[in-house]
């Protein structure tokens, strides 16, 4: 889901909190404790004592399903309309009253999933890379901020859930006739698959 609205304040605060609150969680989630006995909420905060201000938008819509042994990034890169600086941070995520959530041990904001060899997280970028080992739901949360002129104006919060599961190694065949644009048979030459992305 995507929660966006225009909204008129009817004066400068250096503390709004905007959030959203649902009830409940995937039972089958595997890293946090009783997990269906929580909702969830996402929350963005705004410093508007200098001004107006545009959240940050996340830009890419992520793919809920991995598989185990396979590298596996969440983007979270975020464009901000008014040209703030974006500073990014995994934290914890949150149920629907806003408070935070425990971990299953060993699991953590910081190492949410079992994976090869940990964790990369850009606090610049906001990309979160992992190689899963475990299949298994797991949730993460991550925050923006957004600072003007060095003054925190805002912040915004994903919650995030993806599904991590054994997959058979697939193979591709191509069965009967490849044409090229003028629609003449090509029997010769590679065929080559694309997809765009960071999880590409």
């Amino acid at each position: 889901y995507v929660y966006r609205d225009t909204i008129s304040l009817p004066m400068a605060c250096a503390d709004w909190v905007f959030e959203w609150a649902s009830c409940c969680r995937n039972a089958a989630t595997t890293n946090l404790l009783d997990p269906d006995t929580h909702g969830y909420s996402v929350i963005a905060q705004l410093n508007n004592l200098s001004g107006g201000n545009s959240s940050p938008v996340f830009q890419e819509l992520q793919m809920p399903f991995t598989c185990t042994n396979a590298m596996y990034c969440i983007d979270n890169t975020a464009y901000d309309a008014d040209g703030d600086s974006l500073v990014y941070s995994m934290v914890n995520p949150v149920d629907d009253t806003g408070l935070p959530l425990v971990y299953n041990m060993p699991f953590s904001v910081a190492d949410p999933f079992p994976s090869v060899n940990g964790h990369t997280f850009d606090a610049t970028t906001g990309n979160h890379c992992a190689v899963p080992t475990t299949a298994g739901a797991w949730v993460m949360a991550y925050k923006v901020e957004e600072y003007r002129n060095g003054v925190l104006v805002g912040s915004a919060v994903r919650d995030i859930e993806i599904w991590t599961s054994f997959c058979a190694s697939a193979v591709l065949d191509f069965a009967g006739t490849v044409t090229d644009t003028l629609g003449n048979p090509v029997t010769a030459g590679m065929v080559e698959l694309y997809e765009y992305g960071l999880n590409a």
